[in-house]
Parts: structure tokens; C-alpha cells; sequence
């Protein structure tokens, strides 16, 4: 089976980590991927949740599992999507 073309998650937090403002902390964050690129980061709304559901339609793997109202549940943590490898041994 293929990957999914896209990936939205959305938790409590994001933390964006970079430019223009790399102190903000956002409540309620997502972040949209397509394949190895970042293509949506911000503050979640459900007009965001149902633009990109509709956009994405099939191709959308939405993470979580909790039910949401506007099916996207929100996780319980904090997004970081600027924070690349984190840790790991390229041997």
C-alpha cells in the first residue's frame, strides 16, 4: 500500500522554531505535510480542518484517534515541526 499524500496533525501546542518570530507558541496548531514538505503551519480552525479535508479528499491521512466534532482530533502535545532530527545515530 502507497503512503498517503498527505498528513495533517493537530495538537495542543505548536512551536513553529522559526523565523519571523521564534518565541511564538500557538494554541490549537497543525501542520499540513505532503510527502517530506511542510506545506500549511498555524492555529487550527475547522474552516481550516474542512478546507483541507475537502482539498485532500482520499489522499489525507488524518493522525489521532480521538473523535473530534469536526473530525480532527486534536493530540495531547506540542508540534514542533521546524525541529528535524532530534536524535538519532547515522551510523
Amino acid at each position: 500500500m502507497n503512503p498517503p499524500r498527505f498528513v495533517l496533525c493537530r495538537a495542543d501546542f505548536l512551536l513553529p522554531l522559526a523565523a519571523p518570530d521564534r518565541t511564538e507558541r500557538i494554541a490549537d496548531g497543525y501542520v499540513l505535510s505532503e510527502g517530506e514538505v511542510l506545506r500549511e503551519v498555524g492555529r487550527y480552525t475547522p474552516e481550516i480542518g474542512r478546507r483541507i479535508r475537502a482539498a485532500c479528499g482520499s489522499e489525507l491521512l488524518i493522525l489521532g484517534d480521538a473523535v473530534a466534532d469536526d473530525g480532527v482530533p486534536k493530540m495531547n502535545g506540542v508540534l514542533m515541526p521546524s525541529f528535524v532530527m532530534a536524535h538519532g545515530h547515522d551510523d
